[in-house]
């Protein structure tokens, strides 16, 4: 396994099924994966009524607990984080130096993550197309457009979402963002089954 690790920031939807689907796929790349749970138990409802000022502050259980877990891991050695909705935009107003994934997350006025972005949206996404544009504005910002697909769409179609909703869910295109996203990932950590084999060279054979 490679020793970068990929910190994976929930939805709104809370720490849920379709969470420990990206998190396995990730995985399967040979990446380490942690996903905290950014509500840390509370009221889904609760915490999500209280969100939209805490973003525009930057401030918030949601953020300490992001903060600290990203923080952990970055001093472990090298990592990244995928954002996902609300993800997205919590990482977005991190002051984060690693590489970050948005994938269709509402960017907020004033991104403080400073590290190369690459941003995943779809253009039939109901809430955050508008964001998408705004974040290709940003220097460090990479975003790719997925004709078609609406929120949520990175999901796995056996998972799912708690809900219906129309412009939800998942779309084929997924498995081209998921191509960009490890594309990116590898881009920036080296392939992790290389990484590997490098670090077996260089540490000789086991007696």
């Amino acid at each position: 396994m490679s020793e970068a690790t990929v910190i994976v920031l929930h939805e709104g939807w809370g720490r849920t099924l379709d969470i420990d689907s990206v998190s396995d796929r990730i995985a399967a790349h040979g990446w380490r994966v942690v996903a905290p749970d950014l509500f840390d138990g509370a009221s889904r409802l609760g915490s999500l009524f209280a969100l939209p000022a805490r973003l525009a502050r930057c401030e918030g259980r949601v953020f300490d607990i992001a903060a600290e877990a990203i923080g952990e891991e970055s001093q472990r050695g090298p990592s990244a984080v995928i954002g996902l909705s609300l993800g997205a935009a919590v990482a977005l107003r991190l002051p984060l130096q690693v590489p970050v994934v948005a994938a269709y997350g509402h960017v907020p006025r004033g991104i403080r993550a400073t590290g190369p972005i690459l941003g995943v949206y779809g253009t039939g996404d109901p809430l955050v197309a508008r964001s998408g544009r705004r974040l290709q504005l940003h220097p460090h910002a990479d975003v790719r457009w997925f004709e078609g697909a609406g929120h949520s769409f990175l999901v796995d179609p056996e998972v799912g979402l708690p809900m219906r909703l129309p412009g939800f869910g998942p779309h084929p295109a997924a498995e081209l963002a998921w191509s960009d996203i490890v594309a990116f990932l590898d881009h920036h950590f080296g392939d992790p089954v290389e990484n590997a084999l490098t670090r077996a060279t260089r540490n000789g054979p086991k007696v």
